[in-house]
């Protein structure tokens, strides 16, 4: 298990974060989606990442990159199957 002390020190504050993307002209969206924690999402070229800023000082972080595979609107009907609560993955 790690440190918290220690890493909680290494992790930016969620406004010092927020302010380095605005410096940059990061295109992200903050919201709330746990009780336990600050979304952020970061909008890169072929990336979406999120991070998560903890409660207890930690983040979280997942990266997700795309294949560059462009599709066309024959792909929305993966996207609706998905997103079916009726339809069992």
């Amino acid at each position: 298990m790690p440190d918290t002390n220690a890493s909680a020190s290494k992790v930016p504050t969620l406004n010092d974060f927020l302010n380095r993307l605005d410096a940059l002209k990061v295109r992200y969206a903050v919201s709330k989606i746990r009780a336990v924690a600050i979304l952020v999402e970061v909008f890169a070229p072929g990336e979406h990442w999120e991070i998560e800023f903890m409660d207890d000082g930690q983040m979280e972080i997942e990266r997700y990159r795309s294949s560059g595979d462009i599709g066309d609107e024959s792909e929305l009907a993966e996207l609706w199957a998905l997103l079916d609560d009726t339809n069992p993955a």
